[in-house]
């Protein structure tokens, strides 16, 4: 009720307001938290330490949002973005408090996305560049990850392997894989790995080595017997 919500604001007001001004971020993000009514959404952009901090209240902060919300995305964006006003490296964070408390939760996905490039180019005075913008491929995948009901999100899976050569721009995990630690929240820990060349024994690379020198032996030998 209204109540038990107004006291949740005041209890988390004064456990993370110890922190001072390093946790205003904490206490933004607690103020949506507690402000959303079933069903509600929220889209807000948060300094990156907020998805991995090792404080208490950090951790505590993420543990309630992976228990009682469902995070839908997690949109990394490079830090010249908010350039210059800011040059915080930040993620947007997209979350909603369901409309019915789920018993079982394991198995709903968060998706990642990064934004390599964001349509401007620069680090100091910032110059439009349209046509390096990650923003309309990542309109396109949110579009086809919300019509399917936030289930089936575009992307490899965190657990998958990838060929040395693959590069991806979003991938996704289950409630399930999240660290119940620290419930760590940093795309980079749930970003799918990629398949390194199998180191070869060096007496191969020798082996090899000493065929291509003898190869080389024998042509020249072939050709000083042409010259003479």
């Amino acid at each position: 009720g209204k109540v038990e919500q107004e006291q949740e604001v005041r209890d988390s007001l004064l456990e993370i307001g110890k922190g001072g001004r390093s946790r205003q971020d904490l206490l933004f993000l607690k103020l949506a938290m507690v402000s959303l009514k079933q069903g509600g959404r929220c889209v807000m952009a948060v300094p990156n330490n907020v998805l991995f901090g090792s404080t208490r209240a950090h951790q505590k902060i993420r543990k309630q949002l992976v228990e009682r919300f469902c995070i839908d995305a997690i949109i990394s964006v490079d830090a010249p973005v908010f350039a210059p006003h800011t040059r915080i490296s930040v993620s947007i964070l997209l979350f909603r408090r369901p409309e019915v408390k789920k018993p079982e939760r394991a198995e709903e996905v968060i998706w990642f996305y990064e934004i390599e490039e964001d349509g401007y180019s620069g680090r100091g005075r910032r110059t439009p560049s349209p046509n390096r913008s990650d923003i309309p491929d990542l309109l396109k995948r949110w579009r086809q990850y919300k019509d399917n009901g936030f289930t089936k999100p575009p992307g490899p899976k965190s657990t998958e392997v990838l060929d040395p050569e693959s590069s991806v721009q979003c991938w996704w995990t289950t409630v399930a894989q999240i660290d119940k630690e620290t419930y760590d929240l940093s795309p980079s820990r749930y970003r799918p790995r990629t398949e390194k060349e199998p180191e070869r024994p060096p007496e191969e690379i020798i082996d090899e080595l000493e065929n291509i020198e003898g190869k080389i032996r024998s042509d020249l030998k072939k050709l000083r017997s042409r010259l003479n």
